[in-house]
């Protein structure tokens, strides 16, 4: 308190005596003046007289809804001078909406749409590999169900590899999401570059889904008959 401040941004002010020097009045707490994601910059507030913007933003609390004065301001700023227009009368939570939480939202949707697409490719090819498996091992199950090899044997086996195709793809996900997390943390607010709890419960959620999937070709491969592939053999 007390102190002199030079601010050189306003060495070229409107106002031909000021020289940028200021006395310091008073000291407030920091606020977001960079965005809510970057760290709050170095900021004074000088007299609106000595600065070369034409236009300057004024915050007013209420008691009752904030949305219900806005004409009311309005009107109350022409009646004390017809040459001020305001603009943008909006209530905190709409200028934050439009101005901070828009964009990460939007990236957030983005991501979230591209992960369930992503998810839902990881079930089709679940099954899908699965179920050609059973179709290109029919005679082998055939054979080991003729020699004695029960049903839930032959469950095991299709599940079994599932399961080793579902790991492989989990690991190769897993070093791929290391590398793609430092993309996504510049885009996303709040997304850290390694996270082991999001990456275990996604590695489960995916093995959960992935056995599944693989499930009813399980059961179908445990109902061929014998009999027809050691005929057609």
């Amino acid at each position: 308190m007390g102190r002199q401040l030079w601010l050189s941004v306003l060495k070229t002010a409107a106002n031909p005596g000021m020289n940028g020097w200021f006395e310091i009045v008073g000291v407030v707490s920091d606020i977001k003046n960079n965005g809510l994601r970057e760290p709050v910059l170095p900021a004074a507030y000088v007299p609106y007289s000595v600065t070369q913007f034409n236009a300057f933003n004024v915050y007013l609390h209420t008691d009752g809804d904030p949305a219900a004065f806005s004409n009311i301001i309005s009107k109350k700023v022409l009646a004390m001078d017809r040459s001020v227009i305001p603009q943008q009368t909006l209530t905190l939570d709409a200028l934050l909406e439009i101005g901070d939480y828009a964009k990460p939202r939007f990236n957030l949707v983005l991501v979230s749409a591209l992960a369930s697409i992503g998810f839902l490719l990881v079930v089709i090819g679940v099954y899908s590999v699965s179920a050609y498996s059973v179709v290109q091992q029919q005679k082998e199950i055939g054979i080991r169900m003729a020699l004695g090899a029960k049903p839930a044997d032959v469950r095991s086996l299709v599940l079994g590899a599932s399961l080793r195709f579902i790991l492989l793809g989990i690991v190769i996900g897993i070093v791929c999401a290391a590398f793609t997390n430092r993309l996504l943390r510049s885009q996303i607010w709040g997304v850290s570059t390694y996270d082991p709890l999001t990456f275990c419960a996604v590695a489960f959620l995916i093995v959960g889904v992935g056995l599944l999937a693989s499930y009813v070709p399980s059961r179908r491969a445990a109902k061929v008959d014998p009999v027809i592939c050691l005929r057609s053999e």
